[in-house]
């Protein structure tokens, strides 16, 4: 558990799968609720998200969600705090709070 990783949206069809920076790392949904870090691949579902927009806010939401069930967004419990874990809930539950919001950060 390392503070101050940066990451990289790659475009990957319609979809953006996100990267830890100079790694082969990917932002991996596992079991429906949880995220990993595993290697990165590109036909990999659970890898994949709805395109993040370029505003200031915006939400990281599973691009394998079925079109009928309710979407899944990554998020924390409340707002953040250092090395708390962060896993996905039912966007509309993360909004209630607005921790299914995410903001971008950029260097330099």
């Amino acid at each position: 558990r390392g503070y101050g990783h940066v990451f990289s949206v790659r475009n990957v069809g319609e979809f953006h799968q996100i990267q830890v920076a100079n790694t082969d790392l990917c932002f991996t949904r596992v079991r429906k609720r949880y995220l990993n870090l595993q290697s990165c691949e590109s036909d990999y579902m659970e890898q994949l998200f709805y395109p993040i927009s370029p505003d200031d806010k915006f939400e990281l939401r599973s691009a394998n969600d079925s079109k009928d069930s309710e979407p899944y967004c990554l998020t924390q419990q409340h707002h953040p705090k250092r090395g708390e874990t962060i896993g996905f809930k039912p966007c509309s539950e993360a909004h209630d709070d607005d921790t299914g919001y995410w903001v971008t950060y950029k260097l330099g």
